[in-house]
């Protein structure tokens, strides 16, 4: 049989343990959001390297 204070100490661990678990569940969402927005903002730096590529050839273009 347990001693009440294994028992209080026993439900505090648990407690301590859903509040990790549902520390890491909303850091993984995080995660996930950050991960989508860095695709998109990798997407448009590639844009933006091709249009600043394309304008250098028309401006040497041009100067030649």
């Amino acid at each position: 049989m347990m001693c009440a204070h294994s028992k209080r100490h026993l439900i505090a661990e648990k407690n301590h343990v859903r509040e990790v678990i549902a520390i890491n569940r909303g850091n993984q969402a995080t995660f996930e959001w950050l991960k989508k927005e860095n695709i998109g903002i990798e997407a448009e730096l590639k844009s933006l390297d091709v249009a600043y590529s394309m304008l250098k050839e028309q401006i040497q273009s041009i100067i030649l």
